[in-house]
């Protein structure tokens, strides 16, 4: 989203009809994923 990571994580949680997730490289360039609670259950990640 065009608002910035954190601001979208806030606003999908604010607005429980909207699932979503999140793929972004943090500080050290490494690739990292956050889903909402609602998008976790279509999701299965292997580590």
């Amino acid at each position: 989203m065009v608002m910035g990571l954190e601001k979208a994580m806030v606003f999908c949680q604010t607005h429980p009809a909207i699932e979503a997730c999140f793929i972004y490289s943090d500080e050290n360039g490494e690739l990292k994923t956050h889903f909402t609670e609602g998008m976790k259950k279509f999701v299965s990640v292997a580590k």
